[in-house]
């Protein structure tokens, strides 16, 4: 019994010795006339039995070895890898902040041309309450487009406020020629949304639609629910044909889908084209809303 207990654990010692360390050097390390010696005599001598003892225990101790090293090396380049992950995943996070953050703040500078000649204007022509309301607008507008956290999720009702003084100021420019409506109904002012996510899009509208335009135009801004989807609408009555599409090479509509997209991945759309007589952008999203604010 004992020698059989011998020969298996010689065996298992063999062959974790030559798998970690080579054939050859498992063959140098044993020698092959102690087994023999072994299986020919009924009774080994104790001497014979200590050098196989002696002999398995180098075999055993250079297999376990290897395994440890073997395990080592594994759970090193492990931890190696899941860091290198991690620094990726955090660098990526980085990129898409600052492409977000660079993609908000892209703010016509025409637009704030414009208002301040316009600004101006009302000043000459004595119309200061007027200019003094413009300022305002101008103020919140800025100061949204500045607004930490703005290139994450706001409430719905803040983004419309931004639009409605940014399409507020665009009013005083063309007066007459302008009218907005707004359908956007109070369920969905919590509903979360990038934060100057629509002002690029009421601005694609006053360039192609207003500013070209001999007669009235009219713009419109809705919201609504889509089974677990946000969609946010503009849609204007002015030429159809001729416009950026969301797939072209339109700054302001590219910029939104970019950041959509960086936001929610393939949820995370934009649709825009002719629509009937005039043109139309739809920008969808998940549907999510902001906590109710403790009372």
């Amino acid at each position: 019994m004992a020698v059989l207990c011998i020969g298996v654990l010689v065996a298992l010692a063999v062959q974790v010795g030559a798998d970690l360390v080579s054939a050859s050097l498992a063959a140098r390390l044993f020698d092959a006339n102690v087994v023999q010696s072994l299986v020919v005599s009924s009774r080994p001598s104790a001497a014979l039995i200590m050098r196989l003892i002696a002999e398995t225990g180098v075999i055993l101790y250079i297999g376990l070895f290897g395994v440890f090293a073997i395990s080592a090396s594994s759970l090193l380049s492990l931890i190696e890898t899941r860091e290198r992950d991690r620094l990726l995943v955090e660098a990526r996070a980085a990129a898409d902040r600052a492409q977000l953050a660079a993609l908000r703040l892209q703010l016509s500078p025409h637009f704030l041309f414009n208002t301040l000649n316009a600004i101006g204007a009302l000043v000459t022509t004595g119309r200061a309450v007027e200019a003094e309301a413009m300022i305002d607008r101008l103020s919140d507008v800025l100061r949204a487009s500045l607004a930490p956290g703005m290139d994450s999720l706001v409430p719905l009702a803040d983004e419309l406020a931004v639009t409605r003084a940014y399409l507020d100021i665009e009013a005083v420019r063309f007066r007459d020629r302008m009218t907005v409506d707004y359908d956007c109904p109070a369920e969905l002012d919590r509903a979360l949304t990038p934060g100057f996510l629509l002002q690029p899009l009421v601005e694609n509208a006053v360039k192609y639609a207003v500013a070209p335009a001999l007669r009235p135009t009219r713009i419109r801004v809705s919201a609504r629910r889509e089974g677990d989807e946000l969609v946010l609408a503009i849609e204007d009555d002015g030429p159809g044909e001729g416009r950026p599409s969301a797939s072209g090479t339109g700054l302001g509509l590219r910029n939104v889908r970019e950041r959509l997209g960086l936001l929610f991945g393939a949820r995370g759309r934009l649709e825009a084209g002719p629509s009937g007589p005039g043109f139309r952008v739809e920008a969808r999203q998940p549907l999510a809303f902001a906590p109710e604010p403790v009372a």
